[in-house]
């Protein structure tokens, strides 16, 4: 049970140094199953300050690389986690849509000049909003 413990401290060490983890979260996670699609929208929902259906809406549109939302009628959210298994920065692409309210390329954009996820959300709410007026990162 100890090595348990204590390979678990030195993964969730590692993924703090590599920039996966912001206040206290795992924010780059591979949405790989339902446990994870829903803790995805969580996340995002709780650091954008935003509702459901807007976490939501961000996460599809990042899993589908498109400014729109696919028909959500015809798709089930198994259909939503096949796709985005294989997909790196899912999720942290989505939170950045979804705080600073941009465009999927736009959201890129700022993760490729940051390249840590924690760092470009930190760069969010230091400049208010990576250049916008107003500061959802309120924590």
């Amino acid at each position: 049970m100890s090595l348990k413990w204590i390979l678990n401290s030195v993964s969730t060490g590692g993924h703090i140094l590599i920039g996966k983890v912001y206040k206290n979260f795992m924010i780059d996670v591979r949405v790989s199953n339902n446990k994870l699609y829903h803790r995805a929208i969580g996340i995002i929902k709780q650091f954008a300050e935003c509702s459901y259906d807007e976490a939501k809406t961000a996460l599809l549109k990042s899993i589908y690389s498109s400014d729109t939302v696919p028909d959500n009628d015809n798709l089930v959210t198994s259909q939503h986690i096949n796709k985005a298994t294989s997909m790196d920065k899912v999720v942290p692409t989505a939170l950045v849509m979804a705080v600073i309210n941009c465009s999927i390329e736009e959201a890129r954009k700022v993760l490729q000049e940051f390249t840590v996820v924690s760092k470009a959300l930190q760069s969010i709410k230091q400049t208010g909003n990576h250049g916008k007026q107003t500061d959802p990162l309120k924590q």
